[in-house]
């Protein structure tokens, strides 16, 4: 999907969430593969009070020789991240890679930038869906700490997303969601 499309199709969204009587007024993105980086560009060009980025590749560094979409690195739209960003990545992943994910760490705190970012060993691209089991309480502690999770509504982006707000799914004795389901979501976000 093209940048722009994508921004106006979450700027809608984000519209539609905000005008629902259980709405606060607040609202964030969250992506997980080429929606991480979607949803760090929503946030970049779009008023959100957060966001997430779930391992998503060429936020910085640019995609390889012959790579099927046309994308560009976000180091320009970066000064104008409008909320604190949650960033999930694996060690053992490619793009990002982890010296991606340093310069990114490094690019947010020149700006001056509040983020948070968790890396996990022995993880990869599937980052939660069976590699590495990620507890929703991570991102849900980040935002609360923001101010925003009570009452606040949630945009997610990417073809290959996970419904955040299923609440239903089998947790493991930990308390970890076993990410088996995937499809896009968008909703009030819950306690």
């Amino acid at each position: 999907m093209p940048d722009d499309r994508l921004v106006g199709d979450v700027e809608g969204g984000i519209n539609y969430l905000r005008s629902l009587p259980a709405s606060n007024g607040k609202a964030a993105t969250i992506g997980f593969c080429s929606g991480g980086r979607q949803s760090v560009l929503a946030a970049c060009r779009l008023p959100v009070d957060a966001a997430v980025d779930r391992y998503g590749a060429f936020v910085v560094g640019s995609p390889p020789p012959n790579f099927p979409i046309p994308i560009a690195p976000l180091h320009d739209l970066l000064p104008q991240l409008s909320g604190p960003l949650l960033g999930l990545f694996g060690h053992e992943d490619a793009h990002p890679s982890p010296a991606d994910v340093d310069e990114l760490d490094r690019r947010l705190t020149e700006l001056g930038k509040v983020h948070e970012f968790h890396r996990y060993d022995d993880a990869a691209r599937l980052l939660g869906c069976g590699q590495a089991q990620l507890s929703p309480r991570r991102g849900e502690q980040f935002h609360r700490g923001h101010g925003w999770v009570e009452g606040g509504l949630i945009a997610v982006v990417g073809d290959d997303v996970e419904d955040p707000l299923d609440r239903r799914r089998d947790l493991h004795p930990s308390g970890d969601v076993d990410h088996g389901q995937h499809g896009g979501a968008a909703g009030p976000v819950t306690k």
